[in-house]
């Protein structure tokens, strides 16, 4: 009787090298992505079909590159917007911090401390 073994080669392991292109920062991603979509919709699709890139992928690249840079925007206005009420909310916090400072020294000198707490301080002194 003959033994019958199975062998099941391993498939070669390779190490998952990292992208240099995915440490770049946003607009060198963007700068490089739209040189290659410029490069890429100039060559002939007979040319691109040897790498197995249709029309259509590129036109899908497009696509999304358009939305990227897009939602980039969107939010750099976003961050601006920002900056500008959080400007506003600093000096809307001084003012509301002075006036409120002025109010208690107001108050805390002409009302006995018993009644302190009635105007929310919990001051000793």
């Amino acid at each position: 009787m003959s033994e019958s073994t199975t062998e099941t080669t391993p498939e070669p392991t390779t190490t998952k090298r990292s992208s240099k292109f995915n440490h770049q920062n946003f607009e060198t991603q963007v700068g490089r992505s739209d040189f290659l979509l410029t490069v890429l919709t100039a060559e002939p699709p007979e040319n691109l079909a040897r790498y197995g890139i249709t029309p259509e992928a590129i036109t899908a690249f497009g696509d999304t590159l358009t939305k990227v840079k897009s939602t980039d925007q969107k939010q750099e206005e976003a961050k601006a917007t920002l900056k500008t009420i959080t400007a506003t909310l600093v000096i809307e916090q001084k003012t509301m911090k002075s006036q409120y400072s002025t109010f208690k020294r107001k108050i805390k000198a002409e009302t006995p401390m018993q009644e302190w707490k009635r105007f929310g301080f919990s001051d000793k002194q």
